[in-house]
């Protein structure tokens, strides 16, 4: 991945690169998210917590699209945002699906909207 785009689920909220005061450490295969002000905030150690890259590809509303986005297709197919093997892919009922592209629309993301897949395909 050329790009640093990234956000963290914290359990609760998700943290943005670009938010003010934020900053990810990277050590191994650890990471950890800080505030400058609020100090720690989560890391890869915590049950819940998430680190997501951004994808690099913009969805047809010019909205960032990231690892675990949940996004819909003109078609209306429901998809999740995976990262497989250094590929940005669509999850689709379990099974790995197309290439990422821009026709598709973010809707939400697995972790503040964990049922939408669920509620999609029923």
């Amino acid at each position: 991945m050329t790009h640093l785009h990234y956000r963290v689920w914290d359990g609760e909220q998700m943290h943005y690169w670009d938010d003010e005061g934020i900053s990810l450490t990277i050590e191994g295969s650890n990471w950890f998210l800080h505030h400058e002000r609020i100090g720690y905030i989560a890391s890869s150690e915590e049950v819940g917590a998430a680190l997501m890259w951004g994808t690099g590809v913009k969805d047809k509303n010019s909205r960032p699209i990231y690892e675990q986005d949940i996004t819909k297709f003109p078609n209306g197919d429901f998809n999740k945002v995976i990262l497989n093997r250094g590929r940005f892919l669509m999850k689709i009922n379990g099974v790995f699906g197309k290439e990422l592209d821009s026709t598709c629309e973010v809707i939400s993301n697995i972790y503040q909207n964990p049922n939408l897949l669920l509620e999609a395909a029923e």
